[in-house]
């Protein structure tokens, strides 16, 4: 689990899909970059430019973060970016509501 300094200082992509609503929740400075663009019988549909998104954002050596609602998918986005050479990459583990658990433990 990420500790609240570690996320205080560094960025954060939040993941959350297109429809769901970032404003609800999100860890403050967020940005958000959806690694999935919409969900389909077949399943959910990736967004083809996130790599491009993010590195439209951040640099390669930069410390980031990355979230979403529980933890799932900002591993698996996690993964993609170490494997497109990001170097310093953090999933935060159970997500924003780990975070916001944590955050209320700890007030």
């Amino acid at each position: 689990m990420l500790v609240k300094r570690e996320i205080s200082c560094v960025p954060v992509i939040s993941i959350w899909m297109m429809w769901e609503d970032f404003e609800k929740g999100h860890v403050e400075g967020a940005r958000n970059v959806p690694f999935y663009t919409s969900v389909t019988p077949q399943g959910k549909l990736k967004n083809e430019n996130f790599i491009e998104q993010v590195e439209s954002l951040y640099g390669k050596d930069e410390n980031l973060i990355v979230g979403c609602r529980s933890g799932i998918r900002s591993k698996l986005a996690t993964l993609d970016l170490l494997n497109a050479g990001f170097k310093n990459v953090k999933n935060m583990g159970g997500g924003y509501l780990s975070y916001v658990k944590s955050m209320n433990e700890g007030a």
